[in-house]
């Protein structure tokens, strides 16, 4: 059996420390955190919706409903960056909720070019 050359070894090993620097960059933008958060019950309704993700976010091609308990969609100003972190993004509602279970959905196209989307409930009481 033939022994592995060491320009090969150096190769290989240089391939695998490669690939793991490349593996976050594959990674796609998950939502962190979320406010109101998933399952929240508020006492009051929100002034805005505010989403954190793990990684920038393209906000022309990305896009975010707020649906009432009968699946209507409810009036949301345009999203906004927040001005010191590009993860971040801000919607002011429209008008006040009133009581009742709320759907947010969201769906975002990171910098690195991936598509990702979720959605969860909150409720006003």
């Amino acid at each position: 059996m033939k022994s592995l050359k060491p320009a090969y070894l150096i190769k290989l090993l240089l391939l695998c420390v490669s690939l793991f620097f490349i593996q976050p960059s594959l990674a796609h933008a998950k939502l962190t955190t979320a406010n109101p958060s998933a399952n929240a019950v508020l006492q009051a309704s929100p002034k805005e919706l505010a989403f954190t993700f793990s990684e920038a976010i393209e906000l022309g091609f990305s896009q975010f409903t707020l649906m009432d308990s009968k699946q209507h969609p409810m009036a949301i100003a345009k999203p906004s960056l927040d001005a010191t972190n590009p993860n971040q993004v801000h919607i002011q509602l429209a008008q006040p909720l009133v009581a009742g279970v709320y759907e947010v959905q969201w769906q975002v196209l990171s910098v690195d070019g991936h598509k990702t989307h979720g959605n969860y409930d909150f409720t006003v009481k």
